[in-house]
């Protein structure tokens, strides 16, 4: 089912998957924020996303915490929010407390409902924001689309797409802020599973070229890296920084050399 609801005074939408007890909750006054993942465990159920306690918090913290948001038209930190782009040098003037620009600058833009869809296997909620030059540092025109799809078997599909309304080329990232909760025990306990995934490059790569599909194997090795670099790498720096233990230290900097060499043997025939 999708429908729209109130709660902590912030204006929902709900899909919910009612045979495997699983839903999600967008909040799209916040960037199409991902506010709730709730799954069914053994345990009881589990809401696995940081959320913000109601509206307040969320307008008092948002660019603060950037809990979970949407990065867009960049993501990460300009230093003093000034870029060049064709010649040509831009001031950000949405700064940060330390004077950069950090995460985009639709983090806070109240997305619109575009599109929704339901049928007996899947929910649908398709949001857009049109950024219309709204910043002196980026005076630029384009849309941003996000798709949310709630799958059987607890699965989330998110999907964006940025489409260039300016008439010339712009500079523009797309991203995602994701906070997690842990259901139990301690946070430095919880591991990303990256050997899996290496697994699946392996595989899913040479499904593709053995069909001489030479985007699709491209396309598989983007996926890989982003989950590499943008999930593991992040949430493994205190793994890196011998903060766990030397033990630990070594099993990440093991798994890494892994993947690299596994990677760099996968990437080899496409160079």
């Amino acid at each position: 089912t999708l429908q729209n609801e109130l709660s902590g005074e912030m204006n929902l939408w709900r899909l919910t998957d009612h045979v495997h007890h699983n839903s999600i909750a967008i909040a799209p006054e916040f960037g199409a924020l991902l506010h709730e993942w709730e799954i069914e465990t053994p345990e009881g159920s589990i809401n696995v996303i940081d959320q913000y306690a109601d509206r307040e918090t969320a307008l008092r913290e948002l660019g603060l915490s950037y809990k979970s948001a949407r990065l867009s038209p960049f993501v990460c930190r300009i230093p003093e929010g000034t870029y060049s782009w064709q010649e040509h040098t831009y001031h950000i003037s949405n700064r940060f407390m330390d004077g950069s620009s950090i995460h985009g600058l639709l983090y806070n833009k109240n997305f619109k409902v575009a599109d929704q869809y339901v049928n007996d296997h899947m929910a649908t909620l398709r949001l857009r924001y049109h950024f219309n030059k709204e910043d002196e540092g980026y005076p630029f025109e384009y849309a941003c689309e996000v798709i949310y799809t709630l799958l059987p078997d607890r699965k989330l599909r998110i999907e964006t797409t940025i489409e260039n309304l300016d008439d010339q080329a712009i500079p523009v990232a797309d991203g995602w802020h994701p906070y997690f909760n842990i259901a139990s025990g301690d946070r430095k306990q919880a591991k990303l599973k990256i050997p899996a995934k290496t697994r699946a490059l392996v595989e899913g790569v040479q499904t593709a070229m053995d069909a001489y599909d030479l985007a699709t194997a491209c396309q598989q090795v983007k996926e890989y890296l982003d989950a590499l670099n943008n999930w593991w790498i992040r949430r493994s720096r205190e793994r890196f920084w011998g903060e766990t233990g030397p033990a630990d230290r070594q099993d990440a900097y093991d798994t890494l050399y892994t993947c690299l060499t596994t990677l760099c043997r996968v990437v080899a025939p496409l160079l």
